[in-house]
């Protein structure tokens, strides 16, 4: 068996410092903008962000506006550069997990020079035809957990990783697992006793843990480290 330690991340307000979607539907003109909202609660997120995209398409918006408008978001504070301590020093292996998409996600990572330092990530399947509209898929439809939306369940993603990559003969002695939303609990509460959480400050997870802090089937068994920058995160990984 190979040792080595497995670092998972969010993306939206986690690797990045804003949701890479609402940036990008921020593109539409208001009234329609709110208008194509009321497909999120009758076919949800993913659907909407196609909606936006036929629109953005519909209205002429180039390619490069929304290549644009992806990789100018800022990152959070200190996470390329934890990105390559966890990489260069520390034997991490890297994945993301996210419901944004492959296109906004790669675009981002290249952009600012980090994608050498991911091994994989999981999100939703997009990209563009050859009209140039950016063409977006669910990752995966499932109805098990009744945590995750329908189109991600990250902590059965995450389960099916560690699995696959014992059978190659790769064991994980630490997993850390750092995200915002609610979508990062089911996650999180996998996690073993010798694992980390790290749950955004100020984010929903917080409102997660928080809710189901009495229920013991939704218990985190990590030790659990809120942060507010990457900064946090290194501290303690290096500890």
């Amino acid at each position: 068996m190979t040792t080595k330690n497995l670092a998972i991340f969010d993306f939206d307000y986690t690797v990045v410092s804003k949701n890479t979607d609402t940036e990008v539907a921020n593109l539409v003109e208001k009234e329609t903008l709110m208008e194509a909202r009321k497909i999120i609660d009758t076919k949800g997120w993913t659907a909407f962000m196609a909606e936006i995209f036929g629109i953005l398409h519909s209205q002429n918006v180039p390619k490069a506006t929304i290549h644009t408008t992806i990789i100018q978001i800022p990152e959070t504070e200190g996470m390329c550069e934890l990105f390559k301590a966890l990489h260069d020093e520390l034997n991490y292996e890297i994945i993301i997990m996210s419901d944004s998409n492959q296109v906004f996600i790669q675009d981002w990572l290249d952009a600012h020079n980090v994608r050498k330092y991911i091994k994989q990530v999981f999100t939703n399947p997009a990209e563009y035809d050859e009209s140039g509209l950016l063409c977006i898929q669910p990752y995966q439809i499932q109805d098990e957990c009744k945590l995750c939306p329908k189109n991600l369940c990250k902590g059965s993603i995450m389960k099916k990783y560690i699995e696959i990559n014992e059978k190659l003969g790769i064991e994980y002695n630490k997993i850390i697992y750092a995200g915002d939303g609610s979508n990062d609990f089911c996650p999180m509460i996998k996690l073993r006793s010798q694992d980390t959480a790290f749950p955004r400050l100020g984010y929903r997870i917080m409102s997660a843990i928080e809710t189901n802090r009495n229920d013991a089937d939704l218990v985190i068994k990590a030790n659990v480290q809120p942060w507010n920058n990457a900064c946090d995160i290194l501290k303690i990984v290096r500890e």
